[in-house]
């Protein structure tokens, strides 16, 4: 709930055991009419603490 609330996006859940889970934030952050961006940060946590994560920056797939 912490990192959803310093994101302003809500996180969806990918895959783990409960403590131990990736979650996945969505951000629009807009880019151009001709190249829209939706960046991906991908949360790892471990014993219930953030221990990591890994962004992927791509443009939109209707544009690819």
């Amino acid at each position: 709930a912490e990192a959803a609330t310093a994101l302003r996006t809500p996180l969806a859940y990918v895959r783990g055991r409960r403590g131990n889970e990736i979650y996945l934030a969505v951000s629009d952050i807009g880019g151009s009419l001709f190249f829209p961006r939706r960046d991906h940060l991908y949360l790892q946590f471990r014993g219930g603490r953030l221990t990591g994560w890994k962004g992927d920056w791509n443009l939109d797939a209707t544009w690819r």
